[in-house]
């Protein structure tokens, strides 16, 4: 990986979040930012961009379903009249608040930290 500054950003990955997920200091992360990725680490550090990337899609199904009562539905439905929306909508727009204001109080930071479950490949860099 040569653009680490972009994967980053695309992330919001702080240095200290991507510390932690590539198992480097903050100032090695701030340095590659701006300086790139040295070369013989570049396969590694993307191999574990790719890690990261499949952690993630795994974590998060493109799919969202409920089980609901007929009284949750009409409860809901009625709830997204008064806002003058479709329930679908009036949903997404409830939970991206729940999830605005989960954020705001530090219950969880935009999931961008590294997933516990994933396998370290072992930096080539560093010593046994």
């Amino acid at each position: 990986m040569k653009d680490l500054k972009s994967w980053l950003d695309q992330r919001g990955m702080s240095p200290d979040e991507a510390g932690k997920f590539f198992g480097k200091a903050a100032g090695t992360i701030r340095n590659w930012r701006s300086k790139g990725v040295p070369k013989p680490q570049q396969d590694w550090v993307g191999k574990r961009a790719d890690q990261y990337e499949s952690s993630i899609s795994q974590q998060l199904p493109e799919r969202l379903t409920l089980e609901y009562s007929p009284e949750q539905f009409d409860k809901w439905n009625q709830a997204a009249l008064d806002k003058g929306k479709l329930t679908r909508d009036w949903a997404v727009d409830t939970l991206d608040a729940a999830a605005r204001e989960a954020e705001q109080m530090g219950l969880y930071n935009r999931g961008h930290a590294a997933p516990p479950a994933l396998a370290r490949e072992k930096d080539p860099d560093q010593k046994n």
